[in-house]
């Protein structure tokens, strides 16, 4: 038999080069039992996938498309491997970069070039708990170095401490964090305390400190969240122009009885 679906590999592979096929005719041959060469066409058509010609560039992409086609197995196989070793690269330059890391933490390093290689690490390579807790812990010590007091202590960790907040930093950090951290870090701190176990006594220091309500230590009112209504309107003399007096409204809180007075225009 003569052509591409003759038994001998030679004429059949012969027939198959030198006749110009679409890759719709060539998606057709590789589902033909009769072709005896259909995984010499197959090679081939990956080979243009990688870009060694470009003949069949869409060829493998169609076959995943189609999971009746006999060889969408070894497509999803082909795809697994290389997403592998895809992933087998990226952890591999991921320990390398927090290795670099660790040993510019080890050598006392106090410039941005360690606070920007942390943020880099965090949003390159979605760090796991450990990853962050270590990465914490680094930033947290290179801001005690790089500053001399308390608020630009704060000020160093605000930027990238919280997506690196976890449990057991938090627990071992907790009243040594930022006090106005983002509504994120407050509820990761939230829930930590809430499971530590802590003392009555303990909770409420920290729940003053970041202002979190917790029914049972501190009141609402405690950590500003007043629950004010309006009672009055109040005018006053106006020394910069006696026509225009100055008007205010005034509220109460409804909880505390805590009394605050807003200007209006």
């Amino acid at each position: 038999m003569i052509g591409i679906n003759s038994k001998n590999p030679k004429i059949a592979w012969f027939a198959f080069r030198w006749k110009e096929r679409s890759e719709e005719e060539i998606l057709a041959l590789l589902r033909r039992e009769d072709v005896v060469i259909r995984d010499q066409i197959f090679d081939f058509a990956l080979h243009a996938r990688l870009g060694h010609t470009v003949m069949y560039p869409n060829l493998i992409g169609m076959i995943r498309q189609d999971p009746s086609h006999p060889y969408y197995f070894r497509v999803r196989q082909m795809d697994d491997k290389a997403e592998a070793e895809r992933a087998e690269q990226q952890e591999k330059k991921r320990q390398c970069a927090l290795a670099y890391i660790v040993k510019m933490d080890t050598e006392g390093e106090t410039g941005d070039i360690l606070d920007r290689k942390i943020q880099y690490f965090s949003k390159t390579y979605d760090p796991t708990d450990e990853d962050k807790t270590l990465l914490a812990e680094i930033l947290f010590r290179w801001a005690k170095r790089r500053a001399t007091r308390e608020t630009e202590i704060d000020r160093l960790l605000n930027a990238g401490i919280g997506p690196l907040l976890t449990e057991p930093f938090i627990l071992r950090h907790v009243t040594e964090l930022p006090r106005d951290l983002c509504s994120a870090g407050k509820k990761k701190i939230e829930a930590a305390v809430s499971r530590a176990g802590f003392t009555d006594d303990r909770k409420r220091e920290i729940c003053l400190r970041y202002r979190i309500y917790d029914p049972k230590v501190v009141t609402k009112c405690e950590i500003g969240m007043h629950e004010d209504v309006f009672v009055d309107t109040e005018t006053e003399e106006n020394d910069e122009d006696w026509t225009r007096p100055i008007t205010y409204n005034v509220y109460r809180c409804k909880l505390c009885g805590r009394e605050r007075r807003e200007k209006t225009e």
